[in-house]
């Protein structure tokens, strides 16, 4: 009885042996590969890998990324293809609307306000014309003459002019500038109340000249010939009487000058100017008098100008002005408040000017 185990044993042992050296063919093995006489050649593919039919290799999937074996040639790596590229997405088409006649408008508009003023240089031909105004300091030569004026409130002086100023292209121009005095009446009376006096002190005044330039870039050197008049005259009223004074120089001047483009907006200035042959006049005249008195003499005046313009916009211009001007004559000085043969007027003035 053992005996017969023993065989069994070793009976069932030989066929799982066999089977494993040499296993049985795949049921469509001879369908797949028909050329091949035996399952053990050396160029048989290994068991379990599948072909179809046209022999072409199977795509596999291994750790979620697309690979091709080729199983024909076993000593083949594996090539790894480069995951398709990501369609393109069709960029939208912008839609084409008409624009209207407001949106028009307003594109004008905000192109209008924007646009940079033209420069204030003397490039292209231009006419200024606008208005002039400040405080004037006038003071005597005359030192007793000076200090009566303090003490009577005299020395400051408002005044309002114009100015109209011409550029004819790049070299010449012409300049015309007025202005006369408004300082109000100052009334003076003595201790008891008696004797009130009435007192006024203005100044007068125009230059107009002929301007030739050469523009240097940003420099621009000009020189001008003209014809200028200064003077001050002084009132007084007592009761019912009326007593007035006026002293003035005028003739022909000569002037250097400099303007400074810093940029299209701002424009510095700067003259001075001198008599070549002035001559002068003082005169008085009283209420109920035919006759005033009047003398001539030789005179002489001069004018520093110094200025800032700024252009606001193509049509509007700005500027701040301080001017010295000086007259002088042969006229003795008095110790009153009259005038005295040599006068100091110190401008500090603002300018508004249209420009076309």
């Amino acid at each position: 009885m053992p005996r017969r185990w023993i065989l069994l044993t070793l009976l069932a042992a030989s066929r799982v042996t066999w089977g494993e050296a040499f296993p049985k063919e795949d049921e469509d093995w001879r369908e797949r590969r028909p050329d091949t006489p035996s399952w053990n050649q050396p160029n048989d593919v290994p068991r379990g890998k599948r072909f179809n039919k046209k022999r072409e290799p199977v795509v596999e999937t291994d750790d979620g990324l697309d690979v091709e074996r080729n199983y024909d040639d076993p000593e083949s790596s594996i090539t790894e293809q480069p995951p398709p590229p990501p369609k393109r997405q069709p960029e939208p088409q912008k839609e084409e609307r008409e624009v209207t006649s407001y949106e028009e408008s307003g594109a004008s508009k905000e192109a209008t306000e924007t646009e940079k003023p033209s420069s204030p240089g003397p490039t292209r031909s231009r006419l200024r014309f606008g208005i002039l105004g400040g405080v004037s300091s006038v003071k005597s030569g005359d030192s007793s003459s000076q200090n009566a004026r303090v003490e009577q409130a005299l020395t400051q002086n408002f005044f309002l002019g114009g100015i109209l100023e011409g550029r004819l292209g790049k070299y010449f121009g012409a300049e015309v500038e007025g202005f006369v005095g408004i300082a109000p009446d100052v009334e003076i009376s003595d201790t008891q109340g008696t004797n009130a006096q009435v007192k006024s002190l203005q100044q007068t005044g125009v230059l107009a000249q002929l301007i030739g330039q050469i523009p240097l870039g940003i420099f621009i050197p000009r020189v001008g010939v003209g014809f200028g008049l200064l003077g001050l005259k002084h009132t007084l009223t007592v009761t019912s009487t009326q007593t007035s004074s006026s002293e003035k120089v005028s003739g022909l001047f000569l002037s250097g000058g400099l303007d400074i483009e810093v940029s299209p907006y701002v424009t510095l200035t700067g003259e001075y100017g001198h008599t070549l042959d002035g001559a002068a006049s003082f005169s008085s005249s009283a209420t109920g008098s035919t006759t005033p008195a009047a003398s001539n003499s030789k005179g002489s005046f001069d004018r520093i100008r110094l200025g800032l313009y700024y252009n606001f916009s193509p049509r509007v211009v700005a500027g701040l002005l301080f001017h010295m001007r000086n007259l002088a004559s042969a006229l003795k000085p008095h110790s009153s408040t009259t005038p005295t043969g040599a006068e100091s007027f110190s401008q500090f003035m603002f300018a508004g000017m249209v420009q076309f």
